[in-house]
C-alpha cells in the first residue's frame, strides 16, 4: 500500500511542476490579446458606447453638442467611420486608428503610438463631458478572462499528455 502512496506523490509532485512550468504566458500570446482588446475598444467606442470604471458597464458616450454636431457636419475629412451627429470620439478616426498593444513576456498594454492621440484620449476623459472609452466593460473582462483561461488550458493539456505518454 505503502508503494502506491508513493507512487500516487510522485505523479502529483510531476503534475503539478508540469503545470507550474507551463503556466508562462509568452509575449506572442500577450501580442495576440492586446491586438484583441485594441480592437474590442475600438469597435465598442466607434458604435458610441464607453466604459466609465473598470469593469463598469458598457453606456452611450455623451451626446455632442449642436454647436460641435454643425462643426462636425462641415468638416471635410470627416472620417467614414462616422457621421456628424454621432458621439464616437471619431472625427478623423486618428485617435483611436492610434490605439496599440505593446506586449511584454509578462503583460500586456494598450496604448497609444502617438502622444497627440494620448493627450486627445486623456482631455476626453477629464473633459466635462467625460468621454470615458479606454476601460473594459464587466462583460469583455468576461469574454478576455475566458480567453486567457482557454490558451492556460490548452498549453497544460499539451504538457500532461507530452509528460506522461
Amino acid at each position: 500500500m505503502n508503494n502506491i502512496k508513493l507512487e500516487i506523490d510522485k505523479l502529483k509532485n510531476k503534475l503539478s511542476e508540469t503545470i507550474r512550468d507551463n503556466l508562462q504566458v509568452n509575449t506572442n500570446f500577450y501580442r495576440t490579446l492586446g491586438d484583441y482588446i485594441v480592437q474590442v475598444i475600438r469597435n465598442r467606442t466607434r458604435q458610441g458606447y464607453g466604459v466609465d470604471v473598470p469593469r463598469g458597464t458598457k453606456k452611450p458616450l455623451k451626446p455632442l453638442s449642436s454647436k460641435y454636431i454643425n462643426y462636425r457636419i462641415k468638416y471635410k475629412n470627416l472620417s467614414s467611420e462616422t457621421n456628424p451627429g454621432t458621439s464616437n470620439l471619431t472625427l478623423t478616426g486618428h485617435m483611436l486608428d492610434s490605439l496599440t498593444s505593446i506586449a511584454t513576456n509578462k503583460y500586456v498594454r494598450i496604448d497609444f503610438t502617438d502622444k497627440f492621440a494620448k493627450d486627445k484620449a486623456k482631455w476626453n476623459a477629464e473633459s466635462k463631458e467625460k468621454r470615458i472609452f479606454m476601460n473594459l466593460s464587466s462583460d469583455e473582462y468576461k469574454d478576455i478572462s475566458e480567453i486567457v483561461k482557454d490558451y492556460l488550458l490548452e498549453k497544460i493539456n499539451l504538457a500532461i499528455k507530452k509528460e506522461f505518454r
